[in-house]
């Protein structure tokens, strides 16, 4: 199968449709769009995949790194530790942004696997769009019912019960969570154990705001400053958002952890270095980098295996947040 197969299909000639391959802005977006659509329905893109496999193994892999966004410390974090693993292991790597886009990330797998632009794929969230690539694939850090890739992830709902039996066994009873718009997983997985293990839940102790990071933290705190009924615990859905809501509120003279404990995940450097230390969750390590790392590059170099979603435990780390004194 060849370029001037596809160009017989698409009545243009052999040069148009190396343009369009290669992503020529030469080529009109309707016609390359019907271009790498035929290339990927009579198994060009598979093919090519396949021969450039048989030639990889003395150079270095490109890996894509597709992370939601950059400005995170989370997942600049994972980022830096993945690049690290890769560059161990002889390969080259290089980060696509795709800021929380369905559209985004799809446009960006068509356009890898049209182009042949890399030889695998590291996504830290999982879309459907990803399924039909023939790269090799794998997934950190997320879990969706409806991937056929390797996976390797933490579960939120386990993540909830260590956070609130952590909480509980400080003598806390009302706990309350904080969190912001792209959080509504943990927040399902904090409401599905609170409900779960018969604690008192309070609707009006779900603080979310449309802001970010510590700014979201901020947000949430003023709302609770206008509760009348408080917690006396809260579970952020990430470091940030605690971290800001433990700032207002101690200008407030609210003190932590005696009258509100908190609970960040993700567990990021700063969390350590702050007035009170913040008590986090780690759910993602070095570990589990080198384990993604590695299960890609064998998908590389030996092929494709039978998908697996391999669980890791995440770590709590306690510090003065959740330390309740008498």
């Amino acid at each position: 199968m060849n370029q001037k197969k596809i160009a017989q299909l698409a009545h243009v000639s052999p040069s148009t449709v190396s343009k369009a391959l290669r992503g020529s802005r030469d080529v009109s977006p309707e016609i390359s769009e019907q271009i790498r659509q035929i290339a990927l329905d009579i198994g060009y893109i598979k093919e090519k995949s396949e021969r450039k496999l048989s030639n990889l193994r003395d150079k270095k892999p490109l890996i894509a790194i597709f992370c939601p966004e950059i400005i995170s410390t989370y997942y600049s974090r994972i980022t830096s530790m993945l690049q690290e693993e890769i560059n161990t292991l002889g390969g080259e790597s290089f980060v696509c942004a795709f800021h929380f886009s369905h559209e985004k990330f799809d446009e960006m797998i068509d356009s890898l696997v049209v182009r042949s632009g890399c030889d695998g794929i590291i996504s830290l969230s999982s879309y459907r769009g990803a399924e039909a690539t023939q790269l090799p694939l794998v997934y950190v850090g997320s879990y969706e019912k409806f991937n056929q890739r390797d996976c390797i992830f933490c579960d939120l709902d386990h993540v909830m019960e260590i956070a609130i039996h952590h909480l509980t066994e400080q003598g806390c009873r009302k706990i309350g969570y904080m969190g912001e718009r792209l959080t509504s997983s943990k927040q399902k997985a904090f409401v599905s154990k609170m409900q779960e293990k018969k604690l008192v839940f309070e609707k009006e102790l779900l603080f979310v705001s449309e802001k970010r990071f510590e700014h979201a933290g901020f947000d949430c705190a003023e709302k609770l400053l206008a509760c009348t009924e408080r917690p006396d615990a809260i579970i952020a859905a990430y470091d940030e958002i605690a971290l800001g809501a433990m700032h207002l509120l101690s200008e407030c003279g609210i003190r932590i952890p005696q009258e509100i404990a908190f609970l960040g995940i993700n567990n990021i450097s700063f969390s350590s270095y702050c007035g009170i230390g913040l008590s986090s969750i780690e759910i993602f390590s070095e570990r589990e980098c080198k384990e993604a790392i590695q299960k890609l590059f064998q998908n590389i170099f030996e092929g494709t295996t039978t998908p697996q979603c391999l669980w890791f435990e995440p770590t709590l780390i306690v510090r003065e947040s959740t330390k309740r004194i008498e």
